[in-house]
Order: C-alpha cells, then structure tokens, then sequence
C-alpha cells in the first residue's frame, strides 16, 4: 500500500508512491525560495503597504491550502504548493518588516529572540496535534479546515490592523 492510499488523500488518486510527498515537499521549497527572490526584488513596493502585502499574502496561502485540500490531480497539486511559497514569503517578510519597525534598536533582538521561541513552542504541539487530527479526519480535512483558519485570520487581521487603524504605526516608521 502506498502513502496516498494509506492516508487517504483523494480515494484512489493518480499518487503514486511517497516520491509524490518528496515533489510536494520539494516544489513547496522552490517556492520559498523564488518568493523571496521575487519579494527581494520588489521590496520597494512593500514601503508603506505592509498590512496590504500581509493580508494578500495571508489571504492567498489560505486560499491555496483550502484549495489544495480539493485537489486530486498531482500536478495541480504540485503547483498549488509552489504557488504558496511566494505567499507565504510575502506574508512572512512583511510581518517581519513590522516587527524591525516596532521595535527599538536594543529590543529587537530580544523580541525576535523570543518570537522565535514562542514559533518553534507551538509548532512542537501543532505537530503532535495535527498528527492526531490526522488519525482521526484525515490529511484532506486537514488542509481544507487549515485553509478555512487561515482565511478567517487574515480576514479578522485585516479588521483589526487595517479597519480600526492599529498598524498605521508600523507602517508609518517603515
């Protein structure tokens, strides 16, 4: 039996074999990569439009996850995760931008210091959560309701920070 049949994934999908998880995995790399190049290259558009790129980036990695979690043909798949890693960068690099803009000189590493902590703190029990999750619902539900989350956090990002002007500030000092 192979990883797909195994986890379910699409029912009886064109997955053939785990090499398909090393391709996700792979292309989903590729993509972070030419994200950041891309994003490297266009940085002067982010200047002053740190939310918007945020929530652009937030808002298409939830909607490519969701849409990921439908797909059954491989290649489509394998683009929807390339297509994340320029996402994913935008979002990242833009929250990141905020930070160093909030922040005082002397706090900065200390305040990504313990960012990072924290990041790596909840991955470990996301890890172990998702794993259970996916014993009990399945990889596919796993992706859809992933999707959902993300959008919805974007979403009520976007009213928190944008709406109700609680990151004026950190766009102001970029």
């Amino acid at each position: 039996m192979d990883w797909c049949s195994y986890v379910n994934l699409c029912g009886g999908c064109p997955w053939k074999g785990e090499s398909w998880w090393g391709y996700i995995n792979g292309g989903y790399y590729l993509g972070t990569i030419a994200g950041g190049i891309l994003i490297y290259r266009l940085s002067y558009l982010l200047q002053g439009r740190l939310i918007i790129f945020m929530l652009i980036g937030s808002s298409a990695f939830g909607i490519l996850t969701l849409g990921y979690g439908f797909i059954s043909n491989p290649f489509l798949a394998l683009l929807f995760v390339i297509l994340m890693g320029p996402a994913y960068q935008l979002r990242d690099l833009a929250q990141t931008t905020m930070y160093q803009n909030s922040a005082d000189e002397t706090m900065l590493t200390k305040i990504l210091a313990a960012k990072s902590v924290l990041n790596e703190l909840i991955f470990v029990f996301s890890i172990l959560g998702i794993g259970v999750l996916t014993d009990l619902i399945g990889v596919r539900l796993i992706y859809i309701l992933s999707g959902i989350l993300l959008i919805i956090s974007s979403i009520f990002g976007f009213i928190q920070l944008k709406l109700q002007g609680k990151g004026n500030a950190l766009e102001a000092e970029g």
